[in-house]
Formats: C-alpha cells, sequence, structure tokens
C-alpha cells in the first residue's frame, strides 16, 4: 500500500466512469476510456482500493495468512489449518481440513507410516482442502502431493464466508473468493459522494478525467489462462481488465511519464492511472 488516500481515488474512478468491481477475490478495473489500466499503478493499488471498497460496501472479508499441520480434536484427526484475519479489525480466524500427515508407501525420502517433514501434508483430489482451492480458480500442481509448496498462492485473494462459529472457526464450506459486483461499488460510491433520501432521485455523476500527467507508451496488461467467466459481473479476465466503453481512436502512442509512485499526490496517481489523460502523436499502423 501507499500513502494515496484509497478512498478518493475510488471516489475518482467512479465518478469518471470506470467500472470497479472484485471477483473470484481479486480486483477488477475497466477504465471508460478503453485505456488498459498500468499493471505497476494496479500492483501498488490495488490492495487500498479492495480495502475501500469492503469498507465502502460495508462487507466482511478475510486474508489468508498462513497453514499449519497438526492432530486436532479428542480423537487426534491429523489435518491442516488454515489461517485468516478480516480485513476490518483484524481479528483472527482458520478452518481445519483432514489430510495424512505420514507416508502411505515407501519412497526414497523414507518408509510408509513415518512421519512426513514439517508442513507437509497428504490430500485426496476429492478433498475439502482441493474442493476450497477449486473454488479460487488457482491451478492445482501436477502432484498433489506437492500442494503444500502452492500455499502460499492464496494470499493475493481476498475472501469472505457465509457463517462463522464462535470460536473465530470459518465453516470451510461457506469460504469463497470475494465478489462485489460493479453496481454495488458504484451504488455505495454515489451514496458517499451524493447523499440520497427519500426526494433525491437517481444521481448521474459525470465524467472527469484527470489530464495532469499524460502518458505513452503503457505496459501490456498481462494475460491469465484458466479462466472462468463470472456470473455476476459478465465476462472479464481474471485479474487486470482492459474492458471498458468503446472508443475509436486514430493510431498513436503512449508515453509514460515514469514518477515514483511513493511520491505521488492523489490527483497525480488518477493522472498516471491515465483515463481520459491521452496525448496522441503519429504513428504507424499496428497490427490487430
Amino acid at each position: 500500500m501507499t500513502d494515496v488516500d484509497s478512498r478518493a481515488i475510488l471516489h475518482t474512478l467512479v465518478s469518471r466512469g470506470d467500472t470497479i468491481s472484485i471477483e473470484k477475490g481479486k480486483l477488477i478495473i475497466s477504465p471508460a476510456s478503453g485505456a488498459k489500466v498500468p499493471s505497476k499503478w494496479l500492483e501498488t493499488q490495488q490492495e487500498g482500493l479492495i480495502i475501500a471498497i469492503i469498507e465502502v460496501t460495508k462487507m466482511q472479508a478475510y486474508r489468508y495468512l498462513s497453514y499449519t499441520t497438526g492432530s486436532y480434536g479428542a480423537k487426534r484427526y491429523n489435518g491442516v489449518t488454515l489461517q485468516f484475519e478480516s480485513v476490518i479489525g483484524l481479528n483472527s480466524y482458520y478452518f481445519n481440513v483432514n489430510a495424512k500427515l505420514v507416508r502411505t508407501k515407501n519412497t526414497n525420502s523414507g518408509k510408509a507410516g513415518t512421519t512426513l517433514p514439517k508442513g507437509h501434508f497428504r490430500v485426496g483430489k476429492h478433498s475439502a482442502l482441493v474442493k476450497f482451492w477449486n473454488r479460487t480458480r488457482l491451478p492445482l500442481p501436477a502432484r498433489l502431493a506437492a500442494l503444500h509448496d502452492y500455499m502460499g498462492n492464496l494470499k493475493p485473494l481476498y475472501f469472505t464466508a457465509e457463517q462463522q462459529l464462535p470460536d473465530g472457526r470459518l465453516r470451510k464450506d461457506t469460504v469463497f473468493p470475494l465478489a462485489v459486483n460493479a453496481d454495488a461499488v458504484a451504488t455505495a460510491i454515489i451514496g458517499e459522494l451524493v447523499p440520497q433520501n427519500a426526494h433525491t432521485g437517481q444521481v448521474q455523476l459525470p465524467y472527469k478525467p484527470h489530464t495532469k500527467i499524460p502518458y505513452e507508451g503503457l505496459p501490456a496488461a498481462p494475460t491469465q489462462q484458466g479462466l472462468q467467466p463470472n456470473s455476476t459481473t459478465g465476462e472479464k479476465n481474471y485479474g487486470i481488465s482492459n474492458q471498458g466503453s468503446k472508443v475509436i481512436r486514430k493510431p498513436h502512442t503512449y508515453v509514460y511519464n515514469p514518477i515514483d509512485p511513493k511520491s505521488q499526490t492523489t490527483d497525480e496517481w488518477l493522472a498516471d492511472y491515465g483515463a481520459g489523460a491521452l496525448i496522441t502523436q503519429p504513428a504507424p499502423k499496428l497490427d490487430d
């Protein structure tokens, strides 16, 4: 995160017509201008913007922290504990899943029945942990025995749970990647910008792009593979989205102004993000 006021950035993005949502636990921005969101800008700003969305929509959300292995309950069942914290309040939560912590067959690393190294575990393809993993749409490793090496991939995602028990335990079958559709974000932000009452009609906010820092040469948005369409906001890329209102422009090039993100003001961040802050120069025609 940076010192830039994420709530102020969120207000400006929505008021100028950009579409903002959280899908599969990640931030999605579709500029009204049709410009691509610079990956570096999104990387430094998405945590603050997600937290701002969670705050303004008054949702309960969680971050994955780590996992431990051990034996649980009166019967000492072997398993894995996934540990979370709430985004608001930073309270601790968790859920347990069954797992094997001993070798089931002889290998070069040890004999069947011996304890696996610390942090290692074995789960089947129909286990609760694999079902949870599949809900994130993260790719599974080629060998499930290596899943312990991939648990850190959960950290960039945000989660929600339908129920939580008094001891801080989340019901594992209700833990899903966070999803907040664009309409919910826009409604919440408009409610902050223009307080409404029974005598106030629907408000259409103007599109007012910042033009303080034009840029050219935007880095291409990275592509993601193995994606699924999202039912709440239509089909978009899982990660950085460059969808938006259709804009027809003559061929041009862009120049990016490489100002250190941490030294920029809120307005400079928004101008650097650049929807509507484009300058054009002649350029050769690009292939489709």
